[in-house]
């Protein structure tokens, strides 16, 4: 998978990061992965782009989600699942 051949190319930018670095690097990494079949449908992004493209789509969504959950009312009613996701870093 392209994909995957990309990380691997990153891998020496993944080791030269501290440890809590590491650890977002792997998840925004996790994050592309999700989005790896839409990748392969716009043949003609760079491979780059359309990982920076599902990364922000992710990103966009857990921006949008914390929103939500900070509008409601006023209070920060952001569910379990969502705040165990969120420390760990993955989709909210």
């Amino acid at each position: 998978m392209l994909l995957e051949g990309i990380v691997e190319e990153l891998s020496p930018f993944r080791r030269a990061l501290r440890g809590e670095d590491r650890n977002v690097f792997d998840s925004l990494m996790n994050k592309a992965r999700g989005h790896a079949s839409s990748c392969t449908v716009v043949p003609l992004l760079d491979p780059m782009e359309a990982i920076f493209l599902s990364i922000l789509v992710e990103q966009q969504k857990e921006i949008s989600s914390l929103r939500e959950a900070l509008s409601n009312d006023g209070r920060t009613s952001i569910s379990n699942t969502s705040k165990e996701q969120f420390l760990e870093g993955g989709p909210v």
